[in-house]
């Protein structure tokens, strides 16, 4: 099987009142996959998202195509490891409350080193971002937790769909 080329780091946003509605970051994490499709829970949906129809080409115009998907369909389901980053989204579905924003950023592994882990990781996806997407006034629609079972160990993951009233895109941007 063909190397993984692209990581996926998501921002989640909030407005923070004192300081006029200005976007905090609030959440950040790296997805294992992303669709520009609300996704739906249970097999056969559970494990696979439109991504990895591209995770293995290194063209990074057939990627850019795919990204712009999200801005046709104003919406970004994504596929990351359980963890407590779920926790800001979870928190915006149960109490029925907007995001005010949530950043895409699509970067070429080849631009992160291979032993980046954690934080490190994070910012190294960041900075190498070949191209980001901004969701702004997001409403999560659909959150779940599939776990899959191999043998004796298990994985857990968390799949988020944000939907959004505006979505921009930027080749290589960085001003939001």
């Amino acid at each position: 099987m063909a190397k993984k080329a692209w990581g996926y780091l998501v921002s989640v946003f909030l407005a923070d009142a004192p300081t006029n509605g200005n976007p905090v970051l609030v959440s950040q994490f790296e997805a294992e996959g992303i669709s520009p499709y609300k996704v739906v829970s249970g097999p056969p949906n559970s494990e696979v998202m439109k991504s990895e129809d591209y995770d293995h080409l290194a063209n990074a115009m057939a990627m850019g195509d795919f990204i712009r998907w999200i801005g046709d369909k104003n919406t970004l389901s994504v596929k990351k490891a359980h963890d407590s980053a779920t926790t800001i989204p979870m928190e915006a579905k149960r109490d029925n409350q907007s995001l005010y924003g949530v950043r895409l950023d699509v970067t070429p592994l080849s631009r992160v080193p291979p032993r980046a882990r954690g934080a490190a990781r994070l910012k190294a996806l960041m900075h190498g971002s070949m191209e980001s997407v901004g969701l702004r006034n997001v409403t999560v629609t659909s959150i779940w937790r599939f776990i899959h079972v191999k043998g004796k160990s298990e994985e857990q993951y968390d799949f988020i769909t944000f939907e959004a009233e505006e979505v921009t895109n930027q080749f290589a941007g960085k001003d939001w």
